[in-house]
């Protein structure tokens, strides 16, 4: 089948489920990658998803229709807020700091945790990240990706 004869639009109204997976996991990935670069979601005539890297349209082959491209983005975790609500931490802060959480910038608060917690920055950004994909709607994007094929189709 020449490439302009594909029905692209079947093709995803098909694999809607594997698109939308996709579309989250590219989101995942996205995070904290190189500032305005973009990740490409893309289908295959077999229904086959593939998530590309940064670099995909280097290498694109036209063997794909590419679904769309997931920009990356950082998340943004606030730790001189979190840490308010973890008593432990904060009075271990207040502590080792010498000084009440008020008195504190996000640096100071930052570099306690980066010294003495890593663990706990690398799990409040781990949940900030499952916090702003949970707000991602793979199924409403979906829809309108399908709805701009179909008018350009």
């Amino acid at each position: 089948m020449r490439k302009s004869e594909i029905d692209w639009v079947k093709i995803m109204e098909d694999n809607r489920g594997k698109i939308e997976e996709a579309l989250i996991q590219a989101k995942r990935e996205t995070e904290g990658c190189m500032p305005g670069r973009y990740v490409d979601v893309e289908i295959d005539e077999d229904g086959d998803v593939l998530i590309t890297g940064l670099f995909s349209w280097l290498s694109w082959d036209g063997k794909t229709f590419i679904v769309t491209g997931i920009e990356t983005w950082t998340v943004d975790v606030d730790e001189l807020e979190e840490i308010k609500y973890h008593p432990e931490l904060l009075a271990e802060f207040e502590a080792v700091a010498g000084i009440e959480l008020k008195q504190a910038d996000y640096y100071m608060v930052f570099d306690f945790l980066e010294k003495n917690h890593p663990t706990i920055l690398t799990e409040w950004k781990h949940n900030a990240i499952e916090r702003e994909l949970s707000k991602y709607d793979a199924e409403e994007e979906l829809d309108r990706i399908i709805e701009d094929a179909k008018r350009t189709a």
